[in-house]
């Protein structure tokens, strides 16, 4: 008779369980490998601080252990003897490359090498820290911060300890910086980038940033600013350019064309003088045409081998001719596009003058930039 299971298992009696305590024991056992599979924090070399100032150095590296210590999943693997320079130098890991560095792990029997790099740029401190999984060859953190002032120590210890930790790294706080200048809408750049017109304040990082103030007629100014924790408020008066005063004095500058049209002017003058090439080869071309069909008319009547010849060489003529006037064609449609191109170029995004005549007491100067 069929029913639900079938088929089903032959009945057997049943067996005592002779062995609870022992199978027990096996899963207990299980259960605590994996948990130390899993659970165990993983150890990590420290390197020594790499930095001019070995007082800074030591606290920096204090800071690091402490921040080690708060991190569960990490355990400091004690002293390290061996420097920066010593690993490097014995690996060849001049830039400190992941794959390379692990290799310094490794001798140490560890499964994370940490090391930093602390220096000075314009007497501000930059601060580099690296983390890498020695196993897995590859970065696990990368950390800088610069324009800290040499007596905020305590900030880079703040940086380090939460690196270690694995915490958010505290952010260095940003200064206003004001700048007016007089004339009024001059240009104001801040380490090379335009930042605006002024009167103007945006937010810098602490350290020494260069600050240029430029506008048309007048010499451009720029100056280091050193920019700390309080905000920083800098005035510039431009001087007028003497050429400025010599345009104002005698009348108006002729203002030169720019880059790109001078560009777009000997490019058109290619465009020019090839479409012209062109159109000589191509009338040249078609005379050739006209005399090789006159001279396949007479051989058509006659079987003259110099008359023949003549209607080779013909042939080779025009070929020669045909070839360089479409390439002169070519090389004029390819010019008069770039010109155009340029053209269009300069009047969507004006560019500013190459070149500046400007009448002075003895006649006049020309100023050409590149």
């Amino acid at each position: 008779m069929l029913r639900a299971g079938w088929p089903r298992k032959f009945p057997v009696a049943a067996q005592p369980d002779n062995f609870p305590p022992m199978r027990t024991l096996l899963l207990l056992l299980c259960s605590l490998i994996a948990a130390a599979a899993h659970g165990a924090p993983a150890k990590v070399a420290v390197l020594p601080i790499e930095s001019p100032d070995d007082g800074t150095a030591l606290r920096l590296q204090k800071a690091l252990r402490a921040g080690i210590e708060a991190n569960p999943q990490i355990t400091d693997a004690g002293p390290v003897g061996m420097s920066l320079d010593e690993a490097r130098m014995s690996f060849s890991c001049f830039e400190g490359q992941p794959d390379c560095m692990s290799q310094v792990g490794e001798v140490l029997r560890v499964d994370q090498l940490l090391w930093g790099r602390l220096g000075q740029v314009d007497d501000q401190w930059v601060f580099e820290l690296h983390l890498v999984d020695v196993k897995g060859k590859t970065a696990l953190r990368d950390g800088r911060v610069a324009g800290i002032g040499p007596d905020r120590v305590d900030a880079l210890e703040k940086v380090a300890r939460a690196f270690a930790a694995g915490e958010a790294e505290p952010a260095v706080h940003r200064v206003a910086l004001t700048v007016s200048a007089e004339p009024k809408g001059s240009v104001v750049r801040v380490d090379g980038r335009k930042v605006g017109r002024t009167p103007l304040t945006i937010q810098v990082d602490p350290g020494v940033h260069a600050v240029g103030v430029s506008n048309t007629g007048y010499v451009a100014d720029e100056r280091m600013v050193r920019v700390d924790r309080e905000p920083v408020s800098v005035t510039v008066v431009l001087s007028p350019d003497s050429v400025a005063q010599a345009n104002a004095a005698q009348g108006p500058t002729k203002q030169g064309l720019s880059t790109r049209t001078w560009w777009a002017i000997g490019l058109g003058a290619v465009a020019a003088t090839a479409g012209g090439v062109g159109i000589v080869m191509g009338v040249e071309a078609e005379n050739l045409a006209d005399e090789g069909q006159r001279l396949l008319d007479e051989l058509k009547r006659t079987s003259d081998p110099a008359l023949r010849e003549r209607h080779a060489e013909t042939k080779s003529d025009f070929d020669r001719t045909k070839l360089t006037s479409n390439v002169s064609w070519a090389v004029a449609g390819v010019a008069a596009g770039a010109a155009i191109g340029l053209l269009v170029w300069d009047v969507l995004d004006p560019e500013p003058s190459a070149a500046t005549v400007a009448p002075t007491p003895n006649g006049f100067v020309f100023i050409q930039r590149f």
